[in-house]
């Protein structure tokens, strides 16, 4: 499934299923994506700015470059996502090359 370059500005899209999707949607600004599954999901240069991320769960998802700024709710999976230029829900950026390797605890959970 692709989503590249899809406009999600203010989309209801609650409990949909996202997992192994292969390209991220962009931008998403204020989606409400309560309850969504994005496992395993290439999520690459998305962007979620004050998207509603309760309940939705990120295991195995590629967030390198991804824009989670000012999402709310509490996501899961965080341990096991892929985060490189990842700016977090708090704002802050994970990376590997820095000492914040992973947004959990910045607004993503575990």
């Amino acid at each position: 499934m692709t989503y590249e370059r899809t406009v999600l500005t203010n989309t209801y899209l609650r409990n949909r299923n996202f997992s192994g999707l292969t390209s991220g949607p962009s931008p998403s600004s204020g989606a409400d994506l309560k309850s969504a599954r994005f496992a395993n999901a290439d999520l690459t240069s998305a962007k979620f700015p004050g998207a509603n991320l309760n309940g939705v769960t990120f295991a195995g998802a590629n967030l390198t470059n991804a824009d989670l700024t000012g999402a709310t709710g509490n996501p899961s999976g965080g341990t096991t996502a892929v985060y490189a230029n990842t700016t977090c829900p708090d704002g802050t950026t994970a990376s590997p090359a820095t000492a914040q390797t992973t947004c959990v605890g910045h607004g993503v959970g575990a």
